[in-house]
């Protein structure tokens, strides 16, 4: 993540946060500012570097951002880039007030759970904001979290880009979703948790997990049927021995009882 005063020169593919002045009434601000970017559209190839830093056991995130004037398709992004990043994306999408609840080393502090996720081959999971999903194509400008698999650098190409009047609606202000040919065999479910005082999350079951669900569940349904038909012809079975040695008793009855009218 890089810092960028009034005046200096921002750098293609880096990641920037932006703040609203302290002036502006807490938390969300009820006035307004604007912030006047120029320059040349980028037309190439970015790199953009990322870090690992191997005393950091946990993960490690990097700060980069789209640089092109067009929206980018994550997934050409991050399988160019695979040995560099992982298949993870984290979009900011605050909905909720910093809170001294929420853990941080300040006062006040932000929800985590405001990020909006999409993963490669699942899908996304809704943010702060619960209507918004992330589709896949990250918009002109947007600003994104990707895990780093190794120290290097991360390369945006033109053939990342989306030539299409679509793609680039959602900077988490529209309901768009990505279409893809694969979209009808994603297999996914969604669980939407709220809590009573209106924090939001939701939990992406994905492909993988679904698909292992639905054989457990095949599994057990096979395994009730076959105990209760193994059940029903071992009661048969019981039944038909018992008819079986009743059957032999009355004939041995019988025989003795003949037996002993000879006898007399």
């Amino acid at each position: 993540m890089a810092i960028c005063l009034s005046g200096d020169t921002m750098i293609p593919g880096r990641g920037y946060a932006v703040t609203e002045s302290l002036l502006f009434a807490p938390p969300f601000g009820s006035a307004t500012g604007t912030a006047n970017f120029e320059g040349e559209f980028n037309n190439r190839d970015v790199p953009v570097t990322i870090s690992l830093n191997p005393a950091n056991t946990g993960t490690n995130w990097n700060f980069i951002g789209n640089p092109y004037p067009s929206a980018i398709d994550f997934d050409a992004f991050q399988a160019a880039n695979s040995s560099i990043i992982g298949g993870a994306a984290y979009f900011w999408s605050q909905a909720t007030e910093p809170d001294e609840i929420y853990p941080g080393n300040e006062p006040l502090n932000f929800n985590l759970y405001d990020y909006a996720i999409y993963t490669v081959g699942s899908g996304g999971t809704a943010g702060g904001v619960a209507s918004e999903t992330p589709n896949g194509f990250v918009a002109s400008c947007q600003g994104f979290f990707v895990p780093a698999l190794s120290s290097g650098t991360a390369t945006f190409t033109n053939s990342m880009r989306m030539a299409d009047g679509t793609s680039n609606n959602q900077f988490f202000k529209s309901s768009n979703t990505k279409k893809s040919n694969t979209e009808s065999t994603k297999n996914r479910l969604w669980l939407n948790l709220t809590s009573g005082n209106g924090v939001f999350n939701q939990v992406l079951v994905a492909t993988l997990m679904v698909q292992q669900i639905i054989m457990m569940v095949c599994i057990m349904m096979l395994q009730n049927f076959l105990r209760k038909t193994m059940r029903q012809l071992f009661t048969r079975y019981q039944i038909r021995i018992t008819q079986s040695m009743l059957y032999k008793e009355k004939v041995l009855t019988a025989l003795m009882t003949l037996k002993l009218l000879s006898l007399v």
